[in-house]
């Protein structure tokens, strides 16, 4: 998340406060957290930040343009966001090493350091890296700085079911801090941090449907195909209460809109309730007009081996001529192994 303060080449007759807030499903200690901006010259500089600790927000003040962004002096990073089955993840705490703010908040001269290694602040411990949720093994590692700043996640391999995986480790920086005008002294320290990461488990192959808000796993009748230039996906579950059809006109990967031209997808779900078959798809016929209105979108991100990819957007039911009797709102997930 970013905010770009214009115009250009002026000063504002009063300050403005620049607030970011934390996701509320970020379980993360935002104690690290500071905002900085941009320089003319690309540089980006750190500022006086407060932290609202209720809230978990951060604020800055500015009366020049520029671009703001969040960022964290210690952070961890992996590699990948999921893995699948005896896969593993490259975990890596990093730190940025920032020079003493200015108490006027111009610092322009104090650019903010690059990601390095964990460690070379000299003052850093490292400990209790660990599994708190989900199966899988977690082997830290000493990195080049000589503390346990890396660790591999490795995933177990018979993965059964799609979940995340939640990984812990704990910080502890005794001389840490960053310049913020309501900590003590100016300074808030870092001290003790927890940091967490989830990493997301995926079968060999699935198919998740979500519609109208319940999540249904359809990944036991799966079919999927490349050929007559058009891709080709479908699965459904064990008593055929809910049937899935969708074909993207292509055979690359990329973006489908909604459609029955080359570029373009179309999704057709049949749906069993209280004994009555519905036919929902992607497509309706607008009364008045007679055109047919197309909606959703299919992502396909791989097609060597396995098609995988996305839908989003709604399906349309109607038991009349033409309008809509009645929409759901679909997201599906899959990965098919291609015949």
């Amino acid at each position: 998340m970013a905010f770009r303060l214009t115009p250009e080449n002026i000063t504002f007759k009063k300050p403005v406060k620049i607030t970011f807030f934390q996701k509320q499903d970020e379980r993360e200690s935002p104690i690290s957290r500071m905002i900085s901006f941009q320089r003319s010259d690309g540089v980006w500089c750190g500022v006086s930040t407060v932290l609202d600790g209720p809230t978990k927000s951060v604020t800055a003040t500015s009366t020049h343009f520029s671009d703001w962004v969040w960022l964290d002096m210690i952070t961890l990073r992996k590699d990948k966001e999921s893995v699948g089955s005896g896969g593993e993840v490259k975990l890596k705490l990093m730190e940025r090493i920032l020079g003493a703010l200015n108490a006027n908040n111009h610092i322009d001269s104090v650019p903010l350091a690059a990601l390095e290694d964990i460690g070379r602040s000299k003052d850093i411990v490292v400990k209790n890296w660990k599994i708190i949720s989900g199966a899988g093994k977690l082997s830290p590692k000493i990195n080049p700085c000589m503390v346990l700043g890396d660790a591999i996640y490795y995933a177990p391999h018979n993965i059964t079911k799609t979940e995340d995986v939640e990984i812990q480790v704990e910080v502890e920086s005794k001389s840490g801090y960053v310049s913020d005008p309501k900590a003590p002294n100016g300074r808030r320290k870092f001290g003790k941090l927890i940091l967490l990461t989830k990493i997301r488990l995926e079968k060999e192959t699935y198919f998740y449907l979500n519609i109208g808000g319940k999540l249904l796993d359809l990944s036991g009748g799966l079919s999927g195909a490349i050929m007559g230039g058009q891709i080709s996906v479908g699965s459904q579950d064990e008593k055929g209460n809910h049937q899935v059809t969708l074909f993207c006109m292509g055979t690359e990967t990329g973006s489908y809109p909604g459609g029955m031209a080359g570029g373009q997808s179309f999704l057709g779900i049949s749906i069993i309730e209280g004994g009555t078959s519905k036919m929902f798809a992607n497509v309706y016929l607008e009364c008045g007009t007679g055109e047919h209105k197309f909606g959703g979108n299919t992502q396909i991100t791989s097609t060597k081996g396995f098609i995988t990819g996305t839908y989003n957007g709604p399906v349309y039911y109607s038991n009349k001529g033409c309008g809509i009797t009645e929409r759901r709102d679909v997201k599906i997930d899959f990965k098919i192994k291609s015949l």
